[in-house]
């Protein structure tokens, strides 16, 4: 049997998981020097978001260790099980080199065992598009080698585009200086960042407003969207009602694909803060 694993940058709930057989490997992290494990411990979404709207708070991301993967690995390997482990890209984390070292290890005691790891070029609400074709490829009675050479070529059509409440979450977590931060909040600029070719981020545009970065992101979608594909997933940072009028466009727009709007997980929010709008879709 083949048994998927994600990290907790999949935005894939405790209970989904549960339901799918799906083992979540955590991804903690530090809210103001406290650790927390997103997979273990009850997070309540508002007051975490509350929380990074005060500028003295503080949040630190980590990689998930060789050992928590070697772990999740063994786990599944030990009973004769193939492990695909469908991971946040390669260009966000080290979790991936992680992942690869505890492989090795795991292969060393199970050299028979079965495990492959995909970089997803992309992280949150975008790995599961991959999951989704993983789940069918499963159930046709895919090897475990074809599936990971399926969802290597998907991961390359993967678009993952997103625009920030904030630019003080840019700026807080080093990817934009101190002067581009305030003159961007003066003038109401609004990045569209998508992830690039190497699963690593890169600004698509800027833009004055809001509104009118949605409508960038939705004209590209538009553009270069994969219309024989199955579904387009957007997430939000605490911003639900918001996220939820461009669902209704797309519904409209594209009857035939099934359109979900769902959280963006807490790690990756650590990183792009309240009022976050995503969409992750399959282009051409």
């Amino acid at each position: 049997m083949i048994k998927i694993i994600l990290d907790s940058c999949s935005s894939m709930n405790n209970a989904d998981a549960l339901k799918k057989n799906i083992t979540i490997v955590p991804m903690k992290y530090e809210l103001n020097g406290k650790e927390v494990n997103p997979v273990t411990d009850n997070i309540d979404i508002k007051a975490f978001y509350d929380q990074l709207e005060d500028h003295d708070t503080t949040v630190k991301t980590s990689c998930v260790s060789p050992d928590a993967f070697k772990n999740a690995f063994t786990d599944v390997v030990k009973n004769g099980d193939e492990v695909l482990y469908i991971a946040l890209s390669k260009g966000l984390s080290g979790s991936f080199n992680s992942a690869f070292l505890a492989k090795d290890i795991v292969l060393d005691e199970y050299p028979d065992a079965k495990i492959e790891i995909v970089n997803s070029l992309t992280g949150s609400i975008g790995i599961k598009l991959l999951l989704d074709e993983a789940e069918i490829l499963i159930s046709e009675g895919k090897s475990l080698a074809e599936i990971k050479d399926v969802l290597d070529s998907y991961a390359k059509r993967l678009t993952s585009n997103f625009t920030i409440g904030s630019l003080y979450h840019l700026y807080k977590g080093g990817r934009l200086n101190y002067t581009a931060m305030v003159a961007g909040r003066l003038l109401r600029f609004k990045p569209v960042i998508e992830a690039n070719s190497e699963g690593k981020l890169e600004k698509a545009g800027t833009f004055i407003g809001k509104n009118k970065a949605i409508a960038s992101m939705e004209e590209t979608l538009d553009n270069t969207i994969d219309k024989d594909s199955r579904s387009i997933y957007v997430g939000h940072t605490n911003n639900i009602e918001e996220c939820q009028k461009v669902v209704d466009r797309l519904k409209e727009k594209y009857p035939w694909l099934n359109v979900y709007l769902e959280p963006i997980d807490t790690t990756m929010g650590c990183h792009c803060g309240p009022n976050t709008i995503a969409i992750f879709y399959f282009h051409k």
